[in-house]
């Protein structure tokens, strides 16, 4: 039941946000809205997507709540979104960037709880590159109609109400086996939860600035942005896995180091820019499920931290631009800093696959 729930939640997640990804993009195609204004309702969305999800894992907190409610509320929301489409631009984008928060609370919270490791959570998290990459292409080019996308949110949300019914669990921290309790590996060099968990959510903010400003090859190849999802997909589905498997610690900073050169590379070469950002992304649940671990009980607020220290790495970057050269060295040089985060406050614990 546990895989079937994982199976459901991830390709909602891609649907999710392929459904956002082609509405805000399908406004501006249809002419509906000008490119002053979408920059606008962007940013509206990128708030509400992502800097209320704290607020919302407050609720599912307090109430335990299990995820599937939230879920399938955000499914609606964004199946509103879409129905409503140009004729409100403004409650369209409110709708969509709030459906998408509830979902992500909803999804997250569950993926989290419901597996001793990392997996899940990798799995869960990975789909979403894939969806708004996807989702903004096909809105670009107005592939097939809307009622197709709502005809399909509706369908998730009935999937995920049957098949995700997993109870509300505190977040499990695995103990180290026998072999490893007198291994460095197996202990955390920042031991302290509140200062580690700072730690960590800064973590994520400089990986999302990173992320943002990192420079790439000039191209406006579909091929090249679709293959850049795909990238940050495999990243994120490879990082849980690999980090239940070979240790956290080890795997999320090696993954982070190997970043330093692979950025710098990278500016001139797609081959290159496009393995930093595999790299990269190995980190992402690795941080996610190390932060909830030091706040147990509070799974959502702390995924909602996460998801708002993304908004404001990539806030800072839209409130001011920085020069390509400077970014070819800040990148790698906040690559070597978030390494060190994550070497500081994970530990090298392994977890046996689940049966």
């Amino acid at each position: 039941m546990k895989n079937t729930s994982l199976l459901t939640y991830t390709a909602a997640h891609l649907l999710e946000d392929f459904a956002c990804g082609y509405m805000l993009y399908a406004m501006y195609a249809e002419g509906e809205i000008t490119a002053a204004t979408s920059a606008g309702l962007f940013m509206l969305y990128n708030l509400l997507a992502f800097a209320t999800q704290h607020i919302f894992g407050v609720i599912s907190d307090k109430i335990r709540s299990n995820g599937r409610l939230f879920a399938v509320f955000g499914i609606i929301a964004t199946a509103t979104g879409l129905c409503i489409g140009s004729e409100n631009t403004d409650l369209t984008v409110c709708l969509v960037g709030l459906g998408n928060a509830l979902f992500h609370v909803g999804g997250g919270t569950d993926a989290l709880c419901e597996g001793r490791g990392m997996t899940r959570a990798g799995i869960f998290v990975s789909s979403g590159a894939l969806g708004i990459a996807l989702g903004c292409k096909f809105g670009e080019k107005l592939l097939f109609p809307k009622a197709y996308y709502i005809v399909m949110l509706i369908f998730m949300a009935v999937a995920v109400w049957t098949f995700c019914k997993g109870e509300r669990k505190e977040i499990e921290i695995p103990e180290p086996s026998e072999k490893e309790k007198n291994t460095v590996g197996a202990k955390t060099i920042l031991s302290s939860s509140l200062p580690a968990l700072l730690v960590l959510l800064f973590a994520v903010l400089i990986r999302s600035y990173a992320g943002e400003v990192a420079v790439r090859p000039e191209s406006d190849s579909t091929l090249l942005l679709l293959l850049i999802a795909a990238a940050s997909f495999a990243g994120k589905f490879a990082g849980g896995i690999l980090a239940d498997l070979l240790g956290a610690r080890r795997v999320g900073t090696a993954s982070l180091l190997l970043c330093v050169p692979l950025y710098y590379l990278g500016a001139e070469s797609n081959l290159f820019f496009l393995a930093a950002t595999f790299f990269f992304n190995i980190a992402m649940p690795i941080t996610l499920v190390s932060a909830a671990r030091k706040l147990p009980r509070h799974e959502g607020f702390v995924f909602g931290l996460t998801t708002l220290a993304l908004f404001i790495g990539y806030f800072v970057n839209a409130l001011k631009p920085i020069e390509t050269s400077t970014a070819t060295i800040l990148v790698p040089l906040l690559a070597l800093i978030a390494a060190a985060a994550v070497f500081v406050t994970t530990n090298d614990v392994r977890v046996p696959p689940e049966k």
